[in-house]
């Protein structure tokens, strides 16, 4: 009996599930196309291309997908059963209503999982492929960062560069500063550039300032090319430093927060984001408990009820996010509480929802 009423609950909610997946990707991918059509057909970038980009952005737009189709497919399942009847028979028969959906909660945790590991290894490297393309067909792939400042080595070498080429490591009007441990002058490079060279920085058309004696008077000499061993920052520091965590893979997002922490850097937005990885790939298992509680009511109107519930909450958990992560941001709250916030919230509401349906 519990394996045929599992069965039953399962035959009845996939199909509604990948339909409604296919829903919500195929809306975010018209708002993506709509948002770039202008710029597409003002370049005459060639369809081609275009269908290129799209497809990248389908891993994405999966992720995005999945929670809203999984809340709405659920409360519809159930909302079906409900108002044929099929609930009353269930729960005449003894069975609870936690323990009748309990295979979708399985699905979710499932899908929870999935959607973790489908996000890192699929997801973030077609998006950065995609944003990659889509700085080529603008012409905004040579110099990426602009008037950059990296301090390391506990502030005792301090960069400053007007432009970073990602592309080529390389560095225009370049400025470093090298500090003694009690703060002193020990030398000052400005060069025109700074090139990328067998693991340390190469300087051209160099003029190095040091201090001589006593009285701190500076001496200048003039270099076509210079470098030295102390100067072996890593050129991650510089091109990540304009790059979007949201682009990284998790191991990737790792190095990119300790880089910074070590170059002084803050780097409370990136920690957030990086958490919040974690924390999207709970909402699977919230929308499910909340779509149980939904679609246990709902009796009338049901598709038009589940569709505005599934967008409703999902804008509301959005929001909320954001909300939290600016709080993280300003230090009103810690990365870990900016991340998990809104899915502890959303969670307790959630199964307080489902302990107050009708069973």
């Amino acid at each position: 009996m519990n394996f045929i009423l599992d069965r039953l609950t399962l035959r009845s909610f996939l199909p509604i599930f990948l339909i409604s997946l296919l829903f919500f990707v195929l809306i975010l991918q018209l708002v993506d196309l709509f948002e770039h059509i202008v710029t597409y057909l003002n370049r005459e970038i060639p369809a081609s291309v275009i269908a290129w980009s799209q497809l990248l952005f389908l891993p994405q737009t999966m992720v995005f997908s999945i929670p809203p189709a999984l809340l709405f497919a659920i409360s519809f399942t159930l909302g079906s059963m409900y108002s044929n009847n099929e609930l009353i028979a269930v729960f005449g028969a003894g069975r609870p209503l936690r323990r009748f959906v309990l295979p979708l909660i399985l699905v979710a945790v499932c899908t929870a999982a999935g959607l973790f590991f489908f996000d890192d290894q699929v997801a973030i490297p077609a998006q950065g492929a995609r944003n990659e393309l889509r700085r080529q067909l603008i012409g905004s792939s040579g110099f990426t960062t602009t008037n950059t400042t990296v301090s390391w080595d506990g502030g005792r070498l301090v960069f400053f560069t007007e432009y970073y080429a990602r592309s080529s490591d390389s560095m225009d009007r370049v400025t470093v500063i090298e500090r003694s441990s009690d703060g002193s002058l020990l030398r000052r490079i400005s060069a025109r550039s700074a090139r990328w060279s067998d693991g340390r920085w190469v300087f051209t058309d160099a003029v190095i300032f040091e201090p001589v004696g006593e009285s701190g008077r500076l001496t200048a000499q003039r270099h076509e090319t210079f470098s030295d061993e102390r100067y072996t920052v890593s050129p991650d520091v510089f091109r990540r430093g304009s790059e979007d965590i949201q682009e990284m893979t998790r191991a990737e997002a790792r190095d990119f927060i300790q880089q910074r922490q070590d170059a002084g850097l803050p780097s409370r937005q990136a920690e957030t984001d990086y958490l919040s990885r974690y924390a999207f790939s709970m909402t699977p298992i919230i929308v499910a408990i909340f779509a149980t509680a939904v679609g246990s009511r709902v009796k009338k109107s049901v598709l038009l009820l589940s569709l505005l519930t599934a967008l409703i909450l999902s804008v509301l958990f959005y929001v909320s996010s954001m909300i939290f992560g600016l709080f993280a941001r300003f230090g009103y709250l810690s990365p870990a509480a900016g991340a998990f916030g809104p899915v502890l919230l959303f969670l307790f509401l959630s199964i307080f929802s489902l302990f107050r349906a009708r069973t």
